[in-house]
């Protein structure tokens, strides 16, 4: 069984306790906001002028660290977690942000939560790789995803990917073509031409371990190929997109560390059974 943000917590812990302390940061009937963000986050004051929408937005302190410095963006933090949408919740509330929010949804899809041409810019920190083929479609930058992304982003608006998987990164490429964006440029050590960019928690965890920050921009202003020619791209293997010799590896991207070793190891009894005799 997969164990989720909220089956790790302690027997006494109280999701509703949490999440009525933080009541100011969190959105309950978020689909009530469509179209109206900017004007429903702050109804006594002017709109914000922008939306960030933190896709997978986890504990939050990616929206945390830039919420202070854009006070005038709405940092919406989305994730189908509600325990993850308590933590940005609570970060926020302890730094006092009064542009940042955490919609609770269990079917948090943007095209339900905001209207046409909404958005500004959509981030999407470490996603979850899900590498295998029969969960291609829960990739955050699979084909099907893009295009809904596509019907909330203003003329010009942007997706911003970082992660530490290259196989991640490689597939999101054909997908982004395959979706009708532009990218705009491409990083392999975004860490160090975007300092300024907080990190998160799992960009801690992972930069320890020896990864890098690889990203992407890209802008929706091409016509997308449609689904069916599509198709073919969409539901890949990550390992498809791995190097032919697997010792190449300098690290192995989170998510596909044991299927890794499996494949090093089944490679190394082939080499040993088909070596000379001494």
């Amino acid at each position: 069984m997969t164990r989720t943000a909220r089956s790790r917590k302690h027997a006494n812990f109280d999701l509703e306790k949490r999440l009525s302390a933080v009541e100011a940061w969190v959105v309950r009937d978020p689909q009530t906001f469509k179209g109206a963000w900017c004007a429903c986050a702050r109804p006594n004051r002017a709109p914000f002028e922008r939306i960030c929408i933190d896709l997978g937005c986890g504990k939050g302190s990616f929206i945390a660290g830039r919420a202070p410095l854009q006070p005038d963006t709405l940092f919406v933090g989305v994730d189908a977690e509600p325990v993850c949408s308590m933590h940005g919740a609570e970060l926020a509330c302890d730094a006092d942000l009064e542009n940042a929010l955490f919609p609770l949804d269990s079917d948090p899809r943007l095209g339900r939560l905001f209207g046409a041409g909404e958005v500004d810019e959509i981030t999407m920190n470490f996603p979850t790789p899900f590498p295998q083929k029969k969960k291609a479609a829960f990739r955050l930058t699979h084909y099907r995803r893009l295009m809904e992304y596509r019907g909330v982003l203003k003329d010009g608006g942007s997706i911003l990917l970082r992660t530490d998987s290259r196989p991640l990164l490689d597939y999101s490429l054909t997908q982004f073509q395959d979706a009708g964006y532009t990218i705009t440029w491409v990083s392999f050590d975004h860490r160090s031409s975007a300092s300024h960019l907080p990190a998160t928690e799992y960009e801690r965890k992972l930069t320890a371990k020896g990864a890098r920050v690889l990203a992407l921009e890209a802008v929706p202003d091409r016509t997308p190929l449609d689904q069916a020619r599509a198709q073919a791209r969409y539901d890949a293997s990550l390992f498809d997109f791995l190097p032919d010799n697997l010792d190449d590896l300098r690290y192995i991207p989170h998510g596909m560390e044991n299927a890794i070793e499996n494949m090093r190891n089944r490679l190394a009894r082939k080499r040993a059974r088909c070596a000379p005799p001494r």
